[in-house]
């Protein structure tokens, strides 16, 4: 009987492996009103496939993105977030393939004020029960600017 020569070769298998970059750390919003939040979710796995962002405050998923990416492949992405009440939060942004299964993690600082304390920071106290809502867009604008030159 002829003597066959077999060898075994290991390939490395084939994996979908999320990183994520939060920017920026430290946010600034007013409670309640929508907030699009950007950031870089990269697939440095070898396989190509879809890749989960999420937002948690506390154990509370407060937004997800989804993406297919590729192998090495690089997206700026965003996901809105509303936070229910004023405060100072820290929010985990966490990346993965499968639930339960965290590829990577950022920490995002957030501070939510009260309509009302933003309202009297801005106008005296008269004014603040005839400021029409929907001029809160462009509040929030302003504190935003304000928050990034400080």
């Amino acid at each position: 009987m002829p003597r066959i020569e077999t060898r075994r070769i290991v390939a490395p298998a084939l994996a979908i492996r999320g990183r994520i970059a939060a920017y920026p750390d430290v946010v600034a919003s007013i409670e309640m009103q929508p907030v699009d939040y950007r950031f870089v979710v990269q697939n440095v796995g070898n396989a190509a496939g879809t890749l989960y962002a999420a937002l948690y405050l506390g154990g509370t998923k407060v937004g997800e993105s989804v993406e297919y990416l590729g192998p090495g492949e690089a997206r700026t992405t965003r996901m809105t977030v509303i936070i229910p009440r004023a405060g100072t939060y820290t929010l985990k942004l966490r990346v993965y393939a499968r639930e339960g299964e965290w590829h990577d993690e950022a920490d995002v600082r957030w501070e939510a004020m009260s309509v009302s304390s933003v309202v009297s920071v801005l106008a005296p106290p008269l004014l603040a029960v005839t400021l029409p809502m929907a001029l809160l867009p462009r509040l929030i604008s302003i504190f935003e600017s304000v928050f990034a030159k400080a």
